[in-house]
C-alpha cells in the first residue's frame, strides 16, 4: 500500500466482544514465512526476496528491528503474544529508547513493567511511538485501516479486543498530541536555532497524528468548524455498520484540528528559527539595527517599488 488511508467516512467501531479467536499466536515471534510476507507486502517479487530478506539481516540490530516492524503484518500487532515478541525485540535493539517526543513515556514505560493487560497496550503505544519517529507514520494507518476498522478480528480476549478497537487508537494519538505540544512549547521558549531540530520532530508527529485521525474518521474539511461540529455532532455509521457516539466524534475532530494548527505552527517556527528571525534578544540583535533604520530601508523599497511600477 502506499500513503495513508483517506476515507473521511471512515468511522473505527466502539469495543465488542468478539464471535470468535483470533488463531493462536506462537511465541517465536516471525518466523520465515512472516518475513517473506511481510517483504511481499513492500512490493517485493517472490524472486527477489531472498535477497532482500538477506541484506534485512545485514544491517545494524537496531536497523534490523526497525525492518522488521516495517514489514510486520498489522494484525500481528494485535495478538498479545506476537506483540509481546515484536515489542521485546525492537526494546532489545534500542528501537524505543528516546524514540519520540510524542508517547506519555513515563507512563507508557510504568504500564510495560506491570503484569497486566495495560502493559500490553503501553507496549503497541511505544511501537506507535517508534514509528512515527522513525518515518513509518503509515505503520498506524494500516493498523487503522486493517485491523481496528474490520470486524473480522475480534477476539473473546478482553486485552486483544481493546487492541483491535479504535479506541485505543484514538487514546494513543491524544496522549502523542499533549506530549507533542509540550514538545513544541519547550522548543519555542528557547528561541534558539538548534530549537528548530526539536520543532521538526514534533511537526512530523503532529503530520502523522493528523492522517491517523482522519484513518478514524475526522473530516479533514471541517478545519476551523470543529467548535460547530462538536455541537451539532450526531451518531455515524461506522465501519462495522454499527455507529460511533458524538462523543467520540467529537473527540476525533478537536483533536485533527489541533494537530493540523500545531503542524503549521511547528512548520513556521522552524523556518523561523532557522532565518534567525525570532532568537533570543541575547543570540541576536534586531536585523536593522531600530526602528528609524527600519524605516528608513522600508522608505527605500517603495521608492524603488514605485520607480518599477512606473517604468513598466
Amino acid at each position: 500500500t502506499s500513503g495513508p488511508p483517506r476515507s473521511s467516512d471512515r468511522l473505527v467501531r466502539v469495543a465488542k466482544g468478539g464471535a470468535r479467536a483470533l488463531d493462536p499466536a506462537p511465541g517465536s515471534g516471525t518466523g520465515a514465512p512472516e518475513a517473506e510476507a511481510g517483504i511481499r507486502k513492500l512490493g517485493i517479487s517472490s524472486s527477489r526476496a531472498p535477497l532482500a530478506m538477506a541484506f534485512r539481516n545485514a544491517l545494524p540490530p537496531r536497523e534490523q528491528a526497525l525492518a522488521e516492524l516495517a514489514m510486520c503484518d498489522p494484525a500481528d500487532l494485535s495478538k498479545v503474544q506476537k506483540l509481546r515478541v515484536i515489542h521485546s525485540r525492537c526494546a532489545q535493539a534500542g528501537v524505543l529508547t528516546g524514540a519520540s517526543v510524542s508517547s506519555a513515556s513515563a507512563t507508557a514505560h510504568a504500564a510495560s513493567a506491570a503484569g497486566d493487560g495495560a502493559s500490553d497496550v503501553a507496549k503497541l503505544h511505544q511501537l506507535f511511538d517508534a514509528a512515527v519517529a522513525n518515518g513509518m507514520p503509515q505503520l498506524v494507518c494500516h493498523y487503522v485501516d486493517e485491523v481496528c476498522g474490520h470486524d473480522d478480528f475480534s477476539s473473546p480476549d478482553g486485552v486483544e479486543a481493546y487492541l483491535q478497537d479504535g479506541e485505543m487508537v484514538a487514546e494513543w494519538a491524544a496522549s502523542s498530541l499533549r506530549s507533542a505540544e509540550r514538545a513544541l512549547d519547550q522548543a519555542a521558549a528557547l528561541r534558539t536555532q538548534g530549537a528548530a531540530d526539536e520543532v521538526d520532530r514534533a511537526g512530523a508527529v503532529f503530520e502523522a497524528l493528523r492522517d491517523v485521525l482522519v484513518a478514524l474518521g475526522a473530516d479533514p474539511a471541517a478545519g476551523g468548524d470543529s467548535a460547530e461540529a462538536a455541537e451539532t455532532a450526531t451518531a455515524q455509521p461506522s465501519a462495522d455498520g454499527g455507529a460511533t457516539s458524538p462523543g467520540f466524534q467529537r473527540r476525533l475532530q478537536l483533536a485533527h484540528d489541533d494537530a493540523a494548527r500545531r503542524m503549521q505552527h511547528a512548520a513556521a517556527l522552524s523556518w523561523a528559527l532557522r532565518e534567525g528571525l525570532v532568537a533570543g534578544a541575547a543570540a541576536s540583535q534586531d536585523r536593522y539595527g531600530g526602528p528609524a533604520q527600519w524605516a528608513s530601508e522600508m522608505t527605500v523599497r517603495r521608492a524603488a517599488a514605485a520607480a518599477a511600477a512606473a517604468a513598466a
